[in-house]
């Protein structure tokens, strides 16, 4: 981000330096301004010549644009601009930080909208209706206002477009699990508290999934851990490929996943478990000799009802129910619902 604003300082410069080349009556602003462009830009090829460029080139660029407005300001026909183009050069970012990209959008567009309004309509009608408010004209000050105003309703923009899909990248990746690519336990545990309150409040029922690689440690101890490696990688593909767009695979730790279900009673969950089971038991993973590697899974099953207090509790009665699987023999599918609660 530091490189981004060192570009929109030197990009400032130079939208002011064309528009006062038509603007003003000499020379002296439009090369003036050229000139700092110039400087700035330099400012960022200095990061191959200095340690700890950015932060450097940060404070220069912030310097000399400073430096600009305090010595070209002066130069315009009356002062009252200043507090304008500060508040030009900082308004567009700042709506954008504080209200979000969508909404700061609106906003920025109505306050546009307006000053453009006072630049190319006759508002003395209007003016002498208010003896209080100040005679506004189509001068330098109002066009100053409007260029700076634009420029960085446009560069803030970028800015906080950018910043958004960062964050959206970031966000993804602080809940993507690094071998597989699932869904790790963070996320899962993020979208098992939405569905526990999405039930409570909208009664939107779901079940979830606990499933286990069986045998699993046999597995890294014949063919070794990056063959282990591939079947979870190949397990976790098959899953995502044989379940809806709108349910979830994650892995939840080690050689167990967890698929969770939106709007899926236990019938229902039941069938999608016994899917998967009979797709991975026909998963083919071979080993560095071209051998297949046999993979089967036990699933526990259990569904959000009223008697469960919180997501922990849904997790623990799928994981009694694949407790029971492994040890009914494994490559099966067992469900358990919750008992109701006692009256107390």
């Amino acid at each position: 981000m530091r490189r981004y604003f060192n570009h929109i300082v030197t990009f400032t410069f130079l939208v002011f330096s064309v528009m006062h080349f038509f603007l003003d009556a000499t020379l002296v602003g439009p090369v003036g301004l050229f000139v700092f462009a110039v400087l700035n830009f330099g400012v960022f090829h200095l990061d191959k010549l200095i340690s700890d460029t950015p932060t450097v080139s940060t404070h220069l660029s912030m310097a000399l644009l400073v430096l600009a407005i305090t010595w070209y300001l002066p130069a315009n026909a009356s002062n009252m601009q200043s507090p304008a183009i500060m508040v030009a050069l900082i308004f567009p970012g700042a709506v954008y930080y504080l209200i979000g990209l969508k909404p700061g959008i609106v906003w920025n567009l109505i306050i546009l909208a307006i000053y453009t309004f006072f630049i190319v309509a006759d508002t003395s009608a209007i003016v002498s209706s208010f003896p209080l408010w100040p005679t506004v004209r189509a001068d330098r000050i109002l066009i100053d206002y409007w260029i700076v105003f634009s420029t960085m309703l446009l560069i803030s923009f970028f800015i906080a477009h950018v910043i958004v899909t960062q964050k959206m990248q970031l966000d993804e990746l602080i809940k993507t699990d690094r071998l597989t690519g699932a869904m790790n336990r963070h996320g899962l545990n993020q979208e098992l508290e939405r569905g526990f309150n999405q039930f409570f409040r909208y009664k939107n029922i779901f079940s979830i999934l606990l499933i286990d690689a069986d045998h699993f440690k046999k597995v890294n101890d014949v063919h070794g851990h990056n063959i282990g490696d591939k079947v979870l990688v190949s397990l976790a593909a098959e899953l995502k490929k044989n379940v809806r767009s709108s349910d979830i695979v994650g892995r939840w730790g080690g050689e167990e996943f967890i698929v969770i279900l939106p709007m899926t009673p236990l019938e229902g969950a039941m069938v999608s478990a016994e899917k998967l089971r009979a797709v991975v038991e026909n998963m083919l993973v071979t080993n560095d000799s071209d051998t297949r590697v046999p993979v089967t899974i036990s699933i526990g099953v259990s569904t959000m009802d009223t008697a469960i207090v919180n997501t922990e509790a849904l997790v623990s009665l799928a994981d009694q129910a694949l407790y029971q699987a492994k040890k009914g023999g494994r490559n099966q599918v067992v469900s358990l619902t919750a008992l109701p609660l006692a009256n107390t």
